[in-house]
């Protein structure tokens, strides 16, 4: 799609990977983000099923689910959103 000045991002709890919750920024945001909204109105709140789904290969959905995967420590999160501007104290 070429497209540009997008996120997903996902926010779980460390210990049980819970879905805390999410944010999507880009092109058909309002349609991915309803693969996050069903696991966050489980009992469990659980990642899983998303990090163990299947994708279809090339598709929209795979942005979502890479979310899930690359988490970074709030450390590391903070220290890019402050290089690039998006954060107080950035550079």
């Amino acid at each position: 799609m070429e497209a540009r000045d997008y996120f997903v991002k996902v926010i779980l709890d460390g210990l049980e990977e819970r879905v805390l919750g999410a944010h999507i920024i880009g092109p058909h945001a309002s349609i991915l983000i309803h693969q996050i909204i069903p696991l966050m109105y489980t009992p469990s709140r659980s990642a899983k099923p998303m990090m163990q789904m299947m994708d279809i290969h090339p598709s929209l959905s795979e942005v979502v689910k890479r979310a899930f995967y690359s988490r970074l420590p709030p450390e590391h999160y903070h220290h890019v959103m402050k290089h690039l501007g998006l954060e107080e104290g950035s550079v």
